[in-house]
């Protein structure tokens, strides 16, 4: 009257299926049917200890995700929810409460987190959504509810790297003109040395009993 599914000894979490037949037995031949039973196979709950009380804050939630990602981004809403004293490990999403104006949003198979996927139209801009997270223990789970801002950016878009630029050289040829030789300069007559003088001494300008006095050059004014 019923089938019984064992999930796997291996963790699994997901969907699977298996194709039965049903009959009616009477007469020659029994009549027959085949269907197909889909089988979701979900993380187990962690059930927290009786209590009668166990505050629980919901904190508010900012993400940044890419436009591009058809797959959806997985968003870690309980990473800042308070559970005192049990702890987050008690936690789980309950519900979307209030989808998003864009794009969609579901909880995850082990209801520890939410998928978000942006629209296939490009879309750039900021959307949110509000989801429930509950402890379950007792005779009702305690919930509470917060809300999610999801910034929906453009995608990055990376740059060829361009390939380095090899200058090649070849040598030169400079020519440089000839340099003017630097005039001479006048040779500078000091007192020790000698000079002689071939005059006519009839010419009555320097007498042949005459000399040059010392620290005195030809020419000199006296």
């Amino acid at each position: 009257r019923a089938v019984v599914y064992t999930p796997p000894s291996d963790p699994f979490i997901g969907q699977t299926w298996c194709e039965y037949e049903v009959c009616i037995g009477g007469g020659v031949e029994a009549t027959c049917d085949r269907a197909s039973a889909t089988v979701w196979v979900e993380a187990p709950l962690v059930e927290a200890p009786l209590i009668e009380e166990a505050p629980i804050v919901a904190m508010d939630d900012t993400f940044s995700v890419q436009s591009t990602p058809s797959s959806g981004t997985i968003l870690n809403v309980l990473a800042n929810d308070i559970a005192d004293p049990l702890g987050q490990q008690y936690l789980i999403v309950t519900e979307i409460t209030v989808p998003p104006a864009v794009g969609d949003c579901v909880i995850t198979d082990d209801k520890r987190a939410v998928v978000y996927t942006p629209p296939s139209d490009p879309f750039i801009g900021q959307t949110w959504f509000e989801y429930e997270v509950c402890i379950c223990g007792g005779v009702e789970a305690i919930c509470d509810r917060a809300s999610a801002t999801v910034w929906v950016e453009a995608p990055l878009i990376e740059s060829p790297i361009p390939e380095l630029i090899k200058e090649t050289g070849s040598n030169d040829s400079i020519t440089v003109p000839p340099q003017p030789t630097p005039p001479s300069r006048p040779s500078t007559i000091v007192s020790n040395d000698s000079i002689v003088l071939l005059l006519d001494e009839s010419a009555g300008e320097i007498a042949s009993n005459d000399s040059l006095p010392a620290n005195r050059r030809l020419g000199s004014p006296k």
